[in-house]
């Protein structure tokens, strides 16, 4: 079953919510995709009109997520197709959005990798169909990650525990405040690093505890 490309872009958005994770939009030769547009009501539609969707992930319970979607809506087909993991998947969906052709309708993207692809403007900005309302359901470092720019660009899956370590020694001898934001991390790097060195050196009051006294 054919389906038209406002309906596509929908069921792209609806995929995501489903499967909780980054959408791509429309893919042009430049890789932008700015022009997708739509609305709560075009999502409906496009879920009772139906469709086919692919849809590029490693993880072990895509399948399940795919079981699910397919079952909550009938009228869309799902393909699961794994591309690779990681930076395997990263590269082969790069390429196919500069191509302008081949790129699935959603996508696995782990957090750190997401910024490449929206700030080229290669995802779908989901707030438009009304998937902002979500964000109560995700804590706020989670749901930080997949909005850029200004624009949602995906639904989190998961999360790990993140942690930072430091060296209370270090801190007190420059009288460093345990940083709360990246600003403030930026900033406790510099105090601590010799000028003649921040052009080239990486250490930061963190990573100066894991090197051995």
């Amino acid at each position: 079953m054919a389906i038209s490309r406002t309906a596509r872009r929908a069921l792209t958005v609806a995929a995501t919510a489903a499967l909780a994770i980054g959408s791509l939009a429309a893919c042009s030769p430049s890789g932008g995709g700015s022009e997708a547009s739509g609305s709560a009501d075009d999502l409906d539609a496009a879920l009772e009109q139906g469709g086919e969707l692919t849809y590029w992930s490693w993880t072990p319970s895509a399948e399940a997520q795919v079981a699910a979607f397919e079952e909550a809506y009938p009228n869309v087909d799902v393909e699961l197709v794994n591309a690779g993991t990681n930076t395997e998947e990263y590269t082969k969906l790069q390429n196919a959005i500069k191509a302008g052709s081949g790129a699935p309708d959603v996508v696995q993207i782990e957090y750190y990798a997401i910024p490449q692809f929206a700030l080229s403007d290669s995802l779908v900005d989901l707030s438009q169909y009304g998937l902002d309302a979500l964000e109560d359901e995700f804590s706020a470092s989670t749901w930080g990650s997949v909005n850029v720019g200004g624009k949602l660009v995906g639904l989190p899956q998961d999360s790990g525990p993140m942690a930072l370590f430091y060296n209370q020694t270090v801190f007190d001898e420059y009288g460093i405040e345990v940083p709360a934001t990246w600003d403030e991390y930026v900033a406790a790097a510099s105090s601590c690093t010799p000028p003649t060195r921040r052009s080239t050196s990486r250490a930061t009051p963190a990573t100066r505890a894991s090197r051995p006294a």
